[in-house]
């Protein structure tokens, strides 16, 4: 379905949107759709998570590594992927992760692998609808394991602007990731960058696959969220 700049639309569960991704050429984190001044303050999902250490993480939509250089101190292993070969390129010269793949983001599906941690910092803002990007996260993270993200906020569920970047509301993630299983959502509203000399509001979210444990369980009971 065809969407119009600044327009609004009720999402579709398996309509990522992927094609504005696509013909930016890669999954950029730092390049506005026009050329022009463009600075990102502050908040980092990152700086929302919990204080411990993840054993498995992996950086989605990593770009140069920005991430990787706060991330990797925390991390037992980190990976990255990027549909860009030139910012995977970028990335492997710092020699942060262990691992980095050119992925598409919209393409992908649940495999063996879980993580820790799983992170997106302003990634989902070029996917639109993000009903299939959330499922393969709730279904990727290991128990306990954490999600953090952040989108440019909206009033309506998903808005597509003139920047040709999605914008989200809060109550429309919230009802994803509790749907999708997750726990513990947090959602903060912050300053992700100044764009042609304007704050862009944005919203920082975490969420948790809960951890099951087995405290007090005898024989038949079921185990409960922590």
């Amino acid at each position: 379905m065809r969407r119009g700049c600044g327009g609004t639309q009720r999402p579709a569960g398996d309509a990522p949107a992927g094609p504005v991704l696509a013909r930016s050429g890669r999954f950029s984190r730092r390049r506005p759709a026009r050329r022009s001044p463009c600075r990102r303050p502050r908040p980092r999902p990152r700086s929302r998570l919990p204080e411990r250490r993840f054993g498995r993480a992996i950086d989605l939509g990593c770009g140069t590594g920005l991430a990787g250089e706060v991330l990797r101190g925390r991390c037992g292993w980190l990976g990255g992927w990027d549909i860009s070969a030139g910012m995977l390129r970028q990335a492997e010269a710092k020699g942060l992760y262990d691992s980095l793949e050119k992925r598409d983001l919209s393409q992908l599906e649940i495999g063996a692998e879980r993580y820790d941690l799983i992170l997106a910092a302003d990634v989902f803002i070029y996917l639109g609808a993000l009903e299939r990007i959330i499922a393969w996260c709730a279904g990727s993270l290991a128990k306990g394991g954490v999600l953090a993200f952040t989108v440019e906020k909206g009033e309506a569920p998903l808005t597509l602007r003139e920047s040709r970047r999605f914008a989200h509301s809060a109550e429309y993630l919230h009802g994803l990731l509790a749907d999708a299983g997750l726990a513990e959502i947090r959602i903060g509203e912050a300053v992700l960058r100044h764009d042609r000399g304007e704050d862009i509001a944005g919203l920082v979210v975490t969420a948790a696959l809960p951890q099951l444990h087995r405290e007090g369980q005898g024989d038949g009971e079921e185990a409960v969220p922590a």
